[in-house]
Formats: C-alpha cells, structure tokens, sequence
C-alpha cells in the first residue's frame, strides 16, 4: 500500500496520477440491528490495460457499542455519468467483529474524467 503514496518531492506525473481521487461517504448495511458509516478518500486512480481505472480503498467504520470493523476493498473500473463525470462502485464486507460483518455495495461520489 504505501508504495502507491510518495514521501517528498513528485514529479508532475506522479502529481497528476495522485491528485485523482474520489470522496466516498456512505453507510454499511444492517447487522445485528445497527449499521456503521464508512467515509473517507480512495487511493489513487490505478490504470488498466483498456484504458480506464479502478482505486482502492481502505479504511476502519464508525464506533458503535463498543465495536467498529475494517474493510479493504477495490473498485470498479470508471462508470461515466450523464453530466460527463464517473463513479466507482465498491461491492464488498467488513471485517468480522463481534460476532458479525457488514455488506457494503455503495458508489463513490462523482468526479471529472481525467487521464490516470
């Protein structure tokens, strides 16, 4: 994971590269009669062989009742929208705490279409 991230200087490609990335805030689904958010900030965009990207995202839930879980989940590969942005979808489960998981199948905010 934390090759993907520079320390220090970047080259303007690298930049380029880093600066895409998209906001996700959204909640888990239901378990054991409670769920938890999961916000934070994909990783970079990650190129593929056709031409478009995937990122991948990780990241620990809210706090409830003692408890939060972790997921690490890649994306779907970029989905336009119709005002000429993308999302990414993330389909996965959290970690297993405390007796159960959570499922997530949620999108990422929408962001410019840019080069990865």
């Amino acid at each position: 994971m934390y090759e993907q991230f520079p320390f220090g200087n970047v080259t303007s490609m690298q930049a380029e590269t880093y600066r895409h990335v998209h906001e996700y805030s959204d909640n888990t689904e239901l378990g054991q009669n409670h769920l938890h958010a999961m916000r934070g900030v994909t990783g970079p965009a990650i190129s593929t062989a056709n031409g478009s990207h995937y990122h991948c995202m990780r990241g620990l839930t809210s706090w409830w009742n003692d408890h939060y879980h972790t997921y690490c989940v890649n994306t779907s590969t970029a989905i336009p929208t119709d005002n000429g942005l993308h999302v990414h979808v993330y389909t996965g489960q959290t970690t297993f705490n405390m007796g159960h998981l959570h499922d997530y199948n949620k999108t990422t905010l929408a962001v410019a279409i840019t080069a990865p």
